[in-house]
């Protein structure tokens, strides 16, 4: 699914940009399957097939004459409900992300493991050394790949995440996380803004180093433990 953003506030266009990535979308002028627009923005040169999602500061305002060319015209309340819009992005028919933890089908009880017959009395058989594998990070690329699992990370969030590598083992405050991740933003983000993109990390890269990589210090900020 390709989707076509049009946001006035920069901050709001960055965050919606980087859900759009989590949800395993692209974001497309052209041809875009969905749109995600201001109340303000021209419609005009939209492409007719797609779908609107208009972010409205009151869904129960009635929406401009000029948005009823489109099939399916939806409403998300500001400050945008990024719950509510990444459940559309996901429903939208594009590719939806991939669960690291799939539920189990209902009514399938899981198979048990085959069992394995022990080793002879006289070959005792011992598991090889193996020291553990180290991930393989690619900063031009953004990419943080362990065990044959490759992540693609969104630039605002690989300078989360290298600043907590920086400090691995240590409590790094969200001022810290604003001034080093958010340095080259203009205007500033919201104060929220390392806990929301904490929160895009922890689900990213989960399947690679489990769900404790990045633990919560109340009234402190974020430890990498990964």
């Amino acid at each position: 699914m390709r989707v076509l953003i049009r946001l006035s506030d920069p901050r709001l266009d960055e965050r919606v940009r980087d859900l759009c990535a989590l949800a395993g979308v692209d974001v497309s002028p052209e041809d875009a399957d969905l749109c995600i627009l201001d109340r303000g923005a021209e419609t005009a040169d939209i492409p007719r097939p797609a779908r609107a999602v208009v972010l409205a500061e009151d869904p129960a305002e009635p929406l401009p004459e000029r948005y009823a060319v489109f099939a399916d015209v939806r409403a998300c309340p500001l400050p945008l409900d990024f719950r509510a819009l990444w459940e559309l992005l996901r429903g939208a028919g594009g590719e939806n992300p991939v669960d690291p933890h799939p539920a189990p089908e209902a009514g399938r009880t899981p198979e048990p493991a085959p069992e394995q017959a022990p080793p002879e009395p006289h070959l005792p058989v011992s598991p090889p050394e193996r020291s553990p594998a180290r991930p393989s990070i690619d900063p031009d690329a953004r990419t943080v790949e362990k065990d044959g699992v490759r992540v693609t990370l969104t630039p605002r969030e690989f300078a989360v995440f290298a600043c907590l590598a920086r400090h691995a083992g240590e409590a790094v405050s969200r001022e810290t996380l604003l001034g080093e991740a958010w340095a080259d933003a203009d205007p500033k983000p919201a104060a929220n803004a390392p806990d929301v993109t904490v929160g895009y990390l922890r689900r990213k890269l989960a399947p690679l180093f489990g769900e404790g990589a990045i633990r919560s210090k109340r009234g402190v900020g974020y430890v990498w433990e990964g």
